[in-house]
């Protein structure tokens, strides 16, 4: 850990609005109750205002990131609490990435209540390809509640969505521009000569060109120095007698999934130590390649070199996890009625695999349990694998495999992988104008990934002369974006190159390959952290963010270089998406994980104030609420023993042990 940390550089003004009531800086003025009804509307569908804008945006977050139900437990074991609010003053930036690369939006919430004495500092990033606000509903509720400002980054994804044909892009603010020099543009792409087809849709973290990945890290960091330049701005010389350096600030860092990786980039990328501590949920860390020697034992098995890529693995899921799920799920699992009406597709998936001959000539059990065993092999728990489910249903692997592959291939914007492109779709499937209304809200409701807002994957059929909707895949693309992560030849089966659609199509394996593999070997993390303190807390029944290859592999290898101040704590019955735990079967099976997340950072902080020692690290045995859905308590969500004993994970130097 060397040099300097990356420096904030503003583009275009800055922003800023002093938030008071009915409005407040945690919830738009919505409150608890307004977070639980629906969506805000706008008084002008097609002209938003910014406020309209970002309560909406606000709302979609911490619907999408928390089950904010009473008998969830929201509101009353964790998370906002009933009338809490918080007046403010809210600042709002665009800033230029690293050298350059890319831009990310900053804003900062700095609390009434905030000690200008005794500064301390929440920096958060924003989950998967969400927007700005995506780190408010995991951080927001545990930092202004303490008189904490926050500063939040989208960490160079966001919902950066650019309509080709209009011209049109979003402002950090969420209105719109088709001013290609506007500063506060989140993504203007150049499509001149780009030969895209009609009515395509370009998103900002696929289609960049800039592989935000490696950058996350420094994206972080650089949100907290434009944190400490607006609080020197808000706090001039005089009212507070230290002027804000990162040494006179207690600064805290936190995130999940995408943006718990972010933050252990920026703490192994912090050269100056601005972070005190940090803690992170479900990170998707990338360290393959650095745990050769290291072994994590799981339900039996014992996993070498732990650690594969999200697009190893999630590549693998698409090839596999249909045929896995073709002989059904548990009665009582999630979605498992959705999976037994889609038999006949998961069926073909199957005859398409043993006609390629990755499957036996077997009968549908036979080769359902062929197909489940290549994940468990791979390093899926089988706990994960009963949500298989909503992966396949939600067509989350073929998305990931589309969007990671043009993003850590820096493709331009009319190179498409395999012929894969995105765009609105009319009622029978086929490319049509977005429209206004869904580009208008897209900075709110848009995931920044497809399928949303009408927006879907497509690619020229079988036959080349129309397009067809891929956001499930196929077994035929399955094939080939698997081969973009393993680099083996593909089996006999029609893996053509396809063109139909008229833009450049990136079809050799080969040198797709190449590209991808570089982008990912640029985003590989180091493991190396220090001795501040850092607790990664995770749910063993994550179908997306697999255990074994992300906190407990980053867990091993960061231990195997002395990181004396990291804790790992592994919670039973959480997986990684607790928006969805008011989803029927979700709920009787799963504990909220955010809950955890909110306690780590109160035992770090704890570290940092007071020296109190960080339990170690363990299994946290939680209890479902079953049948019936009771009211979740604090006894479903389990404890940190201060002796685990039995519980205790254990990491030797080589092998990592986390109790079953």
């Amino acid at each position: 850990m060397t040099g300097s940390n990356p420096r904030a550089r503003f583009l275009g003004s800055v922003r800023r609005n002093a938030v008071t009531a009915p409005d407040d800086l945690l919830t738009a003025g919505l409150g608890l109750e307004g977070l639980r009804s629906p969506a805000p509307g706008f008084s002008d569908a097609l002209q938003p205002t910014p406020a309209e804008l970002r309560r909406r945006a606000i709302h979609a977050n911490y619907r999408s990131l928390q089950d904010v139900s009473d008998v969830g437990g929201y509101g009353r074991c964790f998370g906002l609490g009933p009338g809490q609010r918080c007046s403010g003053v809210e600042y709002l930036g665009a800033l230029a990435g690293p050298e350059g690369q890319g831009r990310h939006t900053v804003c900062l919430l700095i609390p009434e209540s905030f000690n200008v004495r005794q500064p301390v500092l929440v920096a958060a990033a924003a989950s998967g390809s969400r927007g700005v606000y995506g780190g408010l509903p995991i951080a927001g509720p545990w930092a202004l509640a303490r008189g904490y400002a926050l500063v939040l980054t989208d960490k160079g994804t966001g919902s950066g969505l650019f309509d080709v044909d209009t011209g049109t892009g979003i402002r950090i603010d969420g209105t719109l521009t088709t001013d290609r020099d506007d500063p506060w543009a989140m993504f203007m792409p150049e499509v001149a000569g780009a030969r895209l087809a009609p009515y395509s849709v370009l998103f900002r973290h696929p289609q960049g060109g800039v592989n935000p990945e490696r950058l996350w890290g420094d994206y972080l960091l650089q949100a907290i120095d434009a944190a400490l330049q607006w609080l020197r701005q808000e706090y001039p010389v005089g009212m507070a007698d230290h002027a804000f350096a990162p040494s006179a600030v207690r600064i805290l860092a936190t995130g999940i999934s995408n943006g718990g990786a972010t933050v252990l980039r920026a703490l192994e990328r912090d050269a100056e130590r601005w972070i005190d501590g940090a803690a992170v949920s479900e990170p998707n860390v990338i360290v393959a390649g650095r745990t050769a020697g290291l072994v994590v034992s799981s339900e039996g098995r014992d996993l070498a070199a732990p650690g594969r890529s999200l697009f190893d693995y999630g590549t693998e899921h698409f090839l596999w996890q249909p045929a896995a799920l073709a002989h059904g799920l548990p009665g009582d699992a999630p979605f498992a009625k959705a999976m037994t009406a889609a038999a006949p597709a998961l069926q073909h998936w199957c005859s398409a695999l043993a006609a390629a001959g990755l499957l036996p000539q077997a009968t549908l059990p036979e080769q359902a349990a062929y197909a489940r065993e290549q994940l468990l092999a791979g390093g899926a728990r089988s706990e994960a694998l009963e949500l298989g489910g909503f992966n396949v249903g939600g067509f989350v692997w073929p998305g990931m495999s589309y969007a990671y592959t043009m993003a850590y291939a820096q493709l331009l914007p009319g190179e498409l992988p395999f012929g894969v492109r995105f765009a609105a779709t009319d009622a029978a499937g086929q490319p049509c104008a977005l429209k206004g209304e869904a580009l208008a809200r897209a900075w709110c409701d848009a995931s920044g990934l497809v399928p949303t807002l009408g927006i879907n994957a497509l690619a020229p059929g079988a036959d080349g002369s129309r397009e067809v909707n891929v956001n499930g895949g196929s077994v035929e693309l399955a094939l080939q974006f698997r081969a973009l992560a393993t680099g083996r030849q593909l089996p006999a089966t029609n893996t053509g190159t396809r063109t139909a659609n008229g833009a450049t199509p990136v079809g050799d394996v080969g040198l797709l390959r190449a590209r991808v593999q570089e982008g990912l070997q640029a985003a590989t993390m180091s493991g190396r952290l220090d001795d501040r303190p850092v607790a990664i807390v995770h749910g063993r029944a994550d179908a997306l963010i697999q255990v074994n290859h992300s906190s407990r592999a980053y867990y091993a290898l960061a231990g195997s270089q002395d990181a004396t101040g990291l804790r790992y704590y592994e919670v039973q019955h959480a997986q990684h998406f607790d928006g969805y735990l008011g989803l029927p079967g979700m709920g009787e099976r799963y504990v909220p994980l955010n809950a955890w997340l909110a306690r780590a950072l109160t035992l770090v902080d704890a570290k940092l104030q007071q020296g109190a020692a960080l339990p170690a690290s363990q299994v946290v045995r939680s209890s479902p609420r079953g049948a019936g859905l009771p009211a979740l308590t604090e006894a479903h969500l389990g404890r940190l023993a201060a002796d685990p004993g039995a519980d205790a994970v254990l990491f030797d130097g080589v092998r990592l042990t986390v109790p079953e």
